[in-house]
Formats: C-alpha cells, sequence, structure tokens
C-alpha cells in the first residue's frame, strides 16, 4: 500500500488501551479523547492478521499504558 504522498505503509500501530497511571511529559494523546473504547483482543488478532495480506512488515502495539492490559502477553505472542 502507498500513503497519499507515495510513500510505502510498511507499519501498522495498534491501541491496546487509552489507559493510564503515569503523567509522562513525552505522551501524545492527541485526538484520544471521547470515548475509551478498545479493541478486544480477538480484534486486534485479526487487524494483525489481515495487515500482513497488504504487505505490512510490523505492528507497534501502543496507547495509554500497554502493559495495563490483562491479556497483553497473549496479544505480543499471537501478533
Amino acid at each position: 500500500m502507498i500513503d497519499r504522498f507515495g510513500r510505502p505503509l510498511e507499519d501498522l500501530r495498534i491501541t491496546l488501551t487509552h489507559v493510564c497511571n503515569f503523567e509522562c511529559f513525552f505522551c501524545h494523546m492527541e485526538g484520544e479523547e471521547g470515548d475509551n473504547y478498545i479493541l478486544s483482543k480477538e480484534d486486534i488478532l485479526l487487524v494483525a492478521k489481515v495487515a500482513k495480506n497488504f504487505d505490512i512488515n510490523s505492528v507497534k502495539l501502543t496507547g495509554g499504558e500497554p502493559t495495563l492490559r490483562r491479556d497483553l502477553v497473549e496479544i505480543v505472542t499471537r501478533t
């Protein structure tokens, strides 16, 4: 896939959660206000699987504080 500037899209960023227990000065949560809907584990795994069909080379798992997800280990091992 190619973005509107002609660059190849090779990476995917998936937000695991908006919840955070820190107030890091470098955190960029712009545009993340509103409802705190998060993807289910199954949805995350599906998106990562489909992304491979579009030549995505890496998946970055981000969020507020991803380690607050109880299913993080399973998500990481299966993506």
